[in-house]
């Protein structure tokens, strides 16, 4: 990873500050990845997938659809 050299003259507490933001962990928690233990949190199946956030913000580029309507339909309808 790059890390931005920052003068230490012109920014208090700076390598402070870059210690801790490099030194803390981060957890990227995805609900595909719960166990099963979590029931109605783990989302998994292939309408899950095709209706992943992420899927979705990009489908809206394209989609000539009001977003009304797209979040009206079943996840099976979003997938489609």
């Amino acid at each position: 990873m790059k890390t931005i050299q920052a003068e230490a003259s012109q920014i208090p507490f700076a390598k402070q500050i870059e210690e801790i933001v490099m030194s803390t962990p981060v957890t990227d928690i995805h609900t595909h990845l719960y166990e099963p233990v979590f029931k109605d949190l783990l989302l998994w199946g292939i309408d899950e997938l095709l209706t992943y956030h992420y899927l979705v913000a990009e489908v809206f580029r394209y989609l000539d659809m009001p977003y009304h309507k797209f979040w009206a339909m079943s996840k099976t309808q979003q997938a489609i």
